[in-house]
């Protein structure tokens, strides 16, 4: 489980370090951040998912498109860099990105995985260097969350069902939500659920 969210400079964000629980309610005014917490992790969730050996984050992908540097980039720092952070029980992972302000990507500039730094790192696996001891729990919560967006699929009269190794993931309209109660029908249903 993941139990805060660190964000440094990210849209509304000069600085965030958001607690989490197994269910976490985030409220407010509108443009106080709610969405923007998401969008960090949808963020990451998004590289990890399409650009697996990417040494960048796409800001505009499947799943999210937030624009260029520029629209994420807390107006206030006026630089060309953002930061998040995410911590589990086990393990705390912070990433720094950078890109010029009409980008349509940031180049990761440095990754802190516990206690090693990675300055400009050339090869990453999911964002993270691909070594034996660093834990895979945190990357695979990412790469498997799901998030829907406000505007979703509605109702239909027939929902087109598609490889459970195409829709491992509800999909970040929804389009996927049937394809996976139909691939685990057969699973049993436990009374917890595991969030991030």
């Amino acid at each position: 489980m993941l139990n805060f969210v660190n964000l440094k400079y990210f849209k509304c964000f000069e600085s965030l370090h958001l607690p989490l629980a197994p269910l976490t309610m985030l409220s407010g005014t509108n443009a106080s951040g709610k969405s923007s917490v998401l969008q960090a992790l949808v963020l990451l969730h998004q590289t990890m998912r399409e650009h697996e050996w990417s040494t960048r984050l796409m800001l505009n992908g499947k799943s999210i498109k937030l624009g260029t540097v520029l629209d994420v980039v807390n107006e206030s720092q006026g630089g060309k860099s953002f930061e998040i952070g995410l911590e589990n029980n086990e393990h705390f992972y912070s990433w720094k990105f950078t890109g010029e302000r009409n980008e349509l990507s940031m180049a990761v500039e440095q990754v802190l995985a516990d206690k090693e730094t990675h300055e400009h790192p050339i090869f990453l696996q999911s964002l993270l260097p691909p070594q034996e001891n660093f834990s895979k729990s945190l990357q695979h919560c990412l790469i498997g969350l799901s998030y829907i967006t406000a505007e979703r699929i509605g109702p239909r009269e027939i929902y087109p069902l598609e490889d459970k190794q195409i829709a491992s993931v509800v999909g970040f309209m929804g389009e996927y939500a049937m394809s996976l109660f139909y691939s685990r029908r057969d699973e049993p249903t436990s009374r917890t659920a595991a969030f991030i």
